[in-house]
């Protein structure tokens, strides 16, 4: 368990058989998840370009994206360093808000998966500087 005074507690465990994410002890996130996640992410099977995802959790929705998607380029977004260090496996990771990260990012995406914690209702407002006119994002739902 990583705990910082001011940080989360975040911890990866395994509870009724998932490993599962708790933040300060709080399920957020369990491999469980996965039927839904490719049943959600099935629009992007084979399809190519650019991928950013918000949010990397355990990285489920990352290994997903790689194995359904087609991406020359997927970056993963992630405000906490604890989660990266933890859960990162070898993905390419950026810490940083992502709400600073878009507005100075300079490059436009083929598809976004917006998964943080917390979420914001108005993200897609705030993913625009990264949008291009067809741009595919999917919100997994909390």
């Amino acid at each position: 368990m990583i705990m910082r005074e001011g940080s989360p507690r975040i911890e990866k465990k395994v509870w009724n058989g998932h490993d599962v994410m708790l933040w300060d002890v709080t399920i957020i996130h369990s491999e469980k998840d996965i039927p839904k996640f490719i049943h959600t992410l099935e629009p992007i099977r084979g399809m190519k370009g650019s991928a950013l995802e918000i949010g990397l959790g355990l990285g489920t929705s990352a290994r997903l994206v790689d194995e359904m998607g087609n991406f020359s380029e997927h970056i993963i977004i992630e405000k906490h360093k604890e989660v990266i260090d933890k859960m990162a496996n070898g993905f390419n990771c950026v810490c940083a808000d992502y709400r600073d990260w878009v507005k100075d990012c300079g490059k436009k995406f083929d598809f976004i998966l917006y998964d943080p914690w917390p979420y914001d209702d108005d993200y897609k407002e705030i993913l625009k500087p990264v949008c291009k006119d067809d741009t595919l994002i999917i919100r997994l739902q909390p």
